[in-house]
């Protein structure tokens, strides 16, 4: 269980650790946009983030109930390391455009991770564990978001070179403690995945406005 909270721990913390950093640079360092676009960017940057989990939350239920959890877990930490490649190049290249599109994929693999996640915890405890469990994992998604935020903003401030480093490096080790998520069991039920990620977002909201 410690492998699983420590992947989805630097998984987090990552994904804002990029996105503060990636405003920071937007308001300091982009001296090709002017400033009202600067404020335009910046105060989208987390709509731009949380987008993927309007459109994709739902189709990422029916990965997640179709195939092993542990699985998607570790493609995703696999795509999140090649990212963090991406997003240094955006840095380097003074790329805005670049950096946008690897903050909205970013938001896109939180969103394919989260049903994943959060259904994993009950194949990874025992019913009596799961609400010290389910704690752990809620505390240490605030902690990660905290920590990302304030690192973002001061490790860019001070050097940009440590920015890549710390990028890249949290990217490796949580695919590396995803490694080592026991093996889930697989769903042997036949689940269809829908093509039309309207149709099924839809077709989730209306379920739970009929259980309201």
């Amino acid at each position: 269980y410690f492998s699983f909270c420590l992947s989805q721990f630097l998984g987090i913390f990552n994904d804002h650790f990029f996105r503060i950093a990636l405003a920071t640079y937007i308001m300091l360092g982009a001296t090709n946009l002017s400033g009202s676009t600067k404020y335009f960017f910046a105060s989208f940057l987390i709509a731009i983030f949380m987008l993927p989990s309007l459109l994709f939350s739902a189709t990422a239920g029916e990965i997640a109930d179709k195939y092993r959890k542990d699985v998607v877990i570790r493609i995703v930490k696999l795509a999140q390391l090649l990212l963090a490649f991406i997003g240094i190049a955006g840095f380097l290249v003074h790329s805005v455009t670049i950096l946008l599109i690897v903050l909205f994929a970013s938001g896109t693999l939180s969103a394919i991770v989260a049903p994943a996640k959060y259904s994993a915890i009950p194949e990874l405890l025992e019913h009596e564990q799961l609400v010290a469990g389910n704690t752990i994992v809620q505390v240490g998604t605030y902690i990660s978001m905290l920590l990302g935020n304030i690192c973002g903003i001061l490790v860019y401030s001070i050097n940009t070179g440590w920015l890549f480093l710390i990028y890249l490096t949290i990217a490796v080790i949580g695919l590396i403690a995803a490694l080592f998520i026991p093996e889930l069991k697989t769903n042997t039920q036949k689940i269809e995945i829908s093509k039309n990620i309207f149709k099924t977002t839809i077709k989730n909201m209306q379920i739970g406005r009929a259980h309201v």
